[in-house]
């Protein structure tokens, strides 16, 4: 099923300024967010089949978008329960961490800038 571009960019708008107005009330998460710049996401849900790519600016707000041209620092593929089981998880890391290669690839580039891995 194709999707429409202007919705899913207008859903991508609304949920980065979601994540934008979050990060404002903890004043130490942009910190430590700009930590992990240049880190960039390729999300690939296969059910229902879309991709949405996540990064970090050098101001530390996460930024989405519906097409990118530049290679990922990291790609995660999983359908939307898998998906809901990890973003609901109370611990995902220990709960998804030999499934999960995201929280893998956030700790290994983690330890490349020098924030240690958690």
């Amino acid at each position: 099923m194709q999707h429409d571009p202007a919705v899913i960019t207008g859903i991508c708008r609304a949920v980065e300024l979601a994540i934008e107005r979050a990060v404002r009330l903890s004043p130490g998460t942009a910190t430590q967010l700009q930590g992990l710049h240049p880190l960039d996401v390729a999300i690939h849900c296969t059910e229902p089949t879309i991709s949405i790519f996540a990064f970090i600016d050098a101001a530390g707000m996460v930024k989405l978008a519906s097409y990118r041209e530049t290679k990922p620092t990291v790609a995660i593929e999983a359908t939307w329960r898998d998906f809901g089981k990890l973003a609901t998880a109370a611990d995902p890391a220990d709960k998804f961490h030999s499934k999960c290669t995201l929280l893998r690839a956030i700790c290994q580039h983690k330890c490349q800038v020098g924030l240690g891995a958690t």
